[in-house]
Order: structure tokens, then sequence, then C-alpha cells
């Protein structure tokens, strides 16, 4: 009940954030009050810490704010949303060496032993 008294910082439309914030919203019967919409996680971030609203964004985007306690995590019960990430790549580009050792890093390793707690 008291998200619905909340003003909202937004991504811009088409964004996968945005998308996934409009869905959780609708789905509480939540008709948000946008106080802005912004282009990057930065200034959403930013727009967070002057005190506009609140916002759905990666914990991925929080390493630095997190620790120093300059943004706090809502305790909810649909969050964390796990979402997923497609890497894509021209199909027919010869991959260089690094890139190779990138793609084995995602696919073979547990990324999420480097993600913030």
């Amino acid at each position: 009940d008291q998200l619905t008294e909340e003003r909202y910082v937004y991504r811009e439309p088409g964004s996968g954030t945005r998308m996934v914030m409009e869905k959780l919203l609708r789905q509480k019967n939540i008709t948000p009050d946008i106080a802005m919409e912004l282009s990057t996680n930065e200034a959403v971030k930013q727009a967070i810490m002057a005190g506009i609203g609140i916002s759905l964004i990666s914990s991925l985007s929080l390493v630095t704010e997190l620790p120093m306690k300059k943004i706090a995590i809502l305790d909810l019960e649909e969050l964390p949303l796990a979402t997923q990430w497609h890497l894509v790549f021209k199909k027919d580009k010869m991959l260089t060496p690094i890139i190779e050792n990138f793609l084995d890093f995602l696919t073979d390793q547990n990324v999420e032993q480097y993600l913030p707690e």
C-alpha cells in the first residue's frame, strides 16, 4: 500500500528495466506517479539519491552506492526479480581470444559470485 504513495523514476521507453517495472506495478494494481524518465542507470541513481523518487534498478549497478549507504533496497516480497541477459554478436564475426575467454567465463563460471550482496 505504501508504494502507491511514492513517486517513481522511470527509465526511457523501450528499456528492459522499465518494462519489468511496469509489469510489476501493473500486477500490483499500482498506477505510478512518474516524477521523471531518464536514459541511464547513473541518472536514475542520482535522482534516487536526490530524493526525487524510487525506482527498480539492477543490483549490478549499485556496487558503489550500497556499501556507502547512499541507496537502500526496499524489502519487498517480490524482490529481487531475476531476469535473463542475452549476449549477442555478429554471426560471421571472427572472435578474438579475449572475446572467446569472456564467453567461456560467462558460460562456465558462477557469475553470481561476483554480484553485490
